[in-house]
């Protein structure tokens, strides 16, 4: 099954901080990663995201995601913002929640009956 929309993944990366300063030996930079979500249908609703760590439970299990987040949708692209995060890989996955429950709604056979997308797996 395909996305319906398109996910786009920006991370900022603390590495400039370690050239810049590098007399601080062995403390912790964390960073921040910005998510820009475009492909809306409609702008009805939110957009929910959820960061994984790990492949344990992406892209489907969000009790294993280490954040989420639901946003109203008040533009197109949508951009979401998850300050301080510890550097390593994370994976994204997005529902466009048109009717703010904060679930991915699906018909009798299991089909998304939402808008949904996904980065890559980690």
């Amino acid at each position: 099954m395909k996305p319906k929309f398109k996910v786009v993944i920006l991370v900022l990366s603390a590495i400039t901080n370690l050239v810049l300063m590098p007399h601080q030996v062995g403390a912790s930079f964390n960073g921040k990663l910005t998510v820009r979500v475009d492909g809306f249908k409609s702008q009805k609703g939110q957009v929910c995201l959820t960061v994984f760590s790990t492949s344990k439970g992406f892209p489907d299990n969000g009790k294993r995601a280490s954040l989420a987040q639901c946003t109203k949708i008040a533009a197109t692209p949508q951009t979401v913002t998850f300050p301080n995060l510890k550097p390593g890989n994370y994976a994204i996955a997005v529902i466009h929640d048109t009717n703010n429950d904060g679930a991915l709604n699906r018909n009798v056979l299991g089909i998304p009956t939402e808008g949904f997308g996904f980065s890559n797996n980690l």
